[in-house]
C-alpha cells in the first residue's frame, strides 16, 4: 500500500496510529486504492472523496484508473 500511495511503510504506520495525518492528496490516493476507506469519513470530507471516486469512474468507464485494474464497475446509489 505504501508504495502505491508513494510513501514509506512507517508513514502508513504513523497514519494508522494517529501520530501523523495524511495530506488531502494522500487521502484521495488512499480512497482510490481502498474505496471502503470513505466509510470512515464524515461530512464534507466524505462527500468530497465520494465525488472524486465518481468522477474517476466516469472518466474511466466505470473502472478505476489503476494500471491493470480488475475492479468491477460500481453502481452509484
Amino acid at each position: 500500500m505504501a508504495a502505491r500511495v508513494g510513501v514509506t511503510q512507517s508513514t502508513i504506520s504513523f497514519w494508522e496510529s494517529g501520530v501523523e495525518t495524511p495530506t488531502v492528496e494522500h487521502l484521495i490516493l488512499l480512497a482510490v486504492e481502498l474505496p471502503v476507506i470513505i466509510e470512515h469519513f464524515q461530512g464534507h470530507e466524505r462527500e468530497l472523496l465520494q465525488h472524486v471516486l465518481r468522477m474517476e469512474r466516469q472518466l474511466f468507464q466505470g473502472r478505476c484508473a489503476c494500471p491493470g485494474c480488475s475492479c468491477q464497475p460500481q453502481v452509484s446509489g
